[in-house]
């Protein structure tokens, strides 16, 4: 598909292909800026790949002082992944397509016993099977976040989940490209890339059934960082004990004041692996932050229901880059 070959060098090529993976909509003239190189260049290697079916065009809404439309280009969202989300007590599958939306989703959980390998590659293969038919052909990879959870901790648990995973796809036909990361690790690591957080100290909070996944991202050379991460561990081992999402929500602003007496908060993000919280929590917690802070003092963000969750989003950045690897040693072997 990819064997013609391009007047650009093979650097330039995955730079250009990287910065389109990763964003859902960029000018030329954007990717040009950030890649380091001339549009017409940048106009080669879209072009190119337009042609061969693997971005599009789209037009945003907004227009040009001049009154145009600027064109767009993407990744055609046709092309999908599959996230699994591991936890102690069960686990979480979503079909996400290039345009981060979630096109399938379904969870199990384990009933107060530990996560087995069986179990889930049982549930991999009976959502491998739910979602045949919706764009198979086009799925560009598996990723899996595993919890911080000693269980998953273990190399032998994770290997054999990483085997489970392979049969799963070696039935399925589905393809072989596969991420698995930790959750802490992965969220630490996309949350600190994204311009608007870089250089912030960021409390990212992920709620699953009964679990609580806080990561906590923060600039470089910030002191107390050890104690913060204690805060944090707290809020986690407490979580399963307090009753109600008033506790909960009472708990979290007392973690994010002490904190903030270590070092500022520029920003929390509440998220859901389950895309909902249990018991109205997030209107809670949100309450409890803001009785806590000034307006303006701290960014609040929620990630939106229908949409996919921190872990999941940086999961599939992973994928994306891996694929745009794939397709540009395949250009230049």
């Amino acid at each position: 598909m990819y064997r013609q070959k391009l007047r650009v060098n093979e650097d330039t090529v995955r730079k250009i292909v990287c910065h389109v993976m990763k964003n859902v909509d960029s000018s030329r003239g954007e990717i040009a800026a950030d890649c380091g190189v001339g549009v017409r260049t940048v106009s080669e290697v879209v072009d190119f790949f337009i042609d061969k079916s693997l971005f599009v065009k789209s037009l945003r809404s907004e227009k040009t002082v001049a009154g145009a439309r600027p064109e767009r280009v993407r990744l055609d969202p046709k092309y999908n992944c599959v996230i699994y989300s591991l936890f102690a007590s069960g686990a979480r599958a979503s079909l996400i397509d290039a345009d981060e939306n979630i096109v399938a989703s379904d969870s199990f959980a384990c009933s107060g016993a530990p996560l087995e390998a069986g179990r889930f590659a049982s549930f991999a293969a009976a959502f491998e099977q739910e979602c045949e038919g919706k764009r198979e052909a086009y799925r560009f990879g598996v990723g899996v976040v595993c919890s911080d959870d000693p269980l998953l901790g273990e190399r032998s648990s994770r290997d054999a989940i990483e085997k489970s995973i392979f049969d799963v796809l070696e039935s399925s036909g589905a393809p072989k490209r596969i991420s698995i990361a930790f959750r802490r690790d992965l969220v630490g690591s996309f949350i600190s890339r994204l311009p608007e957080y870089r250089d912030k100290n960021v409390i990212c909070i992920s709620v699953n059934r009964n679990e609580i996944h806080p990561t906590l991202v923060t600039g470089r050379g910030i002191p107390g960082v050890d104690r913060a991460e204690d805060a944090l561990s707290d809020l986690r081992r407490r979580f399963a004990e307090l009753e109600n999402g008033d506790e909960i929500a009472k708990c979290f602003a007392d973690v994010c004041s002490a904190i903030r007496k270590i070092f500022p908060v520029h920003a929390v993000i509440l998220d859901s692996e389950e895309h909902i919280f249990i018991d109205g929590l997030k209107a809670l917690m949100l309450e409890a932050l803001r009785g806590n802070y000034d307006d303006g003092e701290l960014r609040i963000i929620c990630v939106p229901d229908n949409k996919p969750t921190i872990a999941e989003r940086a999961s599939m950045a992973e994928l994306k880059e891996m694929f745009a690897a794939d397709i540009v040693k395949t250009l230049f072997d």
